[in-house]
């Protein structure tokens, strides 16, 4: 009888600790874009989860769902969502797939992908120098390359490749919110950039922002990253 008994306490102290070992190895904060264009940031602790969704391009939107979550087996995860049907992904390729409820990737139209974000390149170069030169803020994106430039004399620049010299805009204003804060640059608020509190990973140099960012310009729509250099910015 002890003999069993100690068999069982010890088959399950292994199944403990394996299910431990497992949750330390997937935690960690994961980033993608859907094929609906939503930017979704998860981060898994070690059994509660956290996640941003923004519908790229459209109004402002912002929406944070908490729950937890557990392994499923040694490649499948479950997410429990307050209020909502849970949500699983598998593990490959180190990242995270999106699965329906019969644990099958999904098709492509409703298919997203987390890849897991290294917080060791988190360190630019030219942040500091920035800063020295009064820069508040700092955003930029690749494909089309662009910049933007927020100075402490309320002042906005912005720059690419083809401009033969920057274009700046005088007496911006800014709406700060609690997830999100707007920059209007013009003034009939087309010209706008908007700052969202999510996590962003350069897709060209890998270096990781605090800030997800959309830019709207004389008609065209950007996205990249953002970095605040003074903390009373935002």
């Amino acid at each position: 009888m002890k003999r069993a008994i100690i068999l069982i306490f010890s088959f399950s102290f292994a199944s403990c600790a394996h299910q431990t070992a497992k949750n330390e190895l997937l935690s960690g904060e994961y980033l993608g874009i859907s094929a609906d264009q939503k930017y979704t940031r998860l981060s898994l602790s070690e059994s509660n989860f956290e996640k941003d969704q923004i519908e790229i391009g459209k109004e402002p939107n912002f929406l944070k769902i908490k729950g937890t979550w557990q392994a499923v087996n040694d490649s499948v995860i479950a997410l429990n969502e307050q209020d909502r049907a849970k949500s699983f992904y598998k593990l490959k390729d180190n990242q995270l797939v999106s699965l329906n409820s019969q644990l099958k990737e999904n098709e492509p139209s409703l298919s997203i992908r987390l890849f897991k974000v290294d917080h060791s390149i988190e360190a630019e170069g030219n942040i500091e120098s920035l800063a020295k030169e009064g820069i508040l803020f700092f955003a930029n994106g690749n494909e089309p390359f662009w910049a933007l430039k927020i100075s402490s004399n309320n002042i906005a620049e912005f720059n690419k490749p083809d401009l033969d010299t920057p274009i700046k805009f005088s007496n911006i204003r800014m709406i700060k919110g609690k997830d999100y804060s707007i920059v209007y640059l013009s003034e009939d608020s087309q010209d706008k950039l908007i700052i969202y509190k999510s996590t962003c990973v350069n897709d060209m140099s890998g270096k990781v922002s605090p800030y997800f960012v959309e830019l709207y310009f004389k008609g065209t729509h950007y996205r990249g990253c953002g970095d605040s250099l003074k903390k009373e910015f935002l």
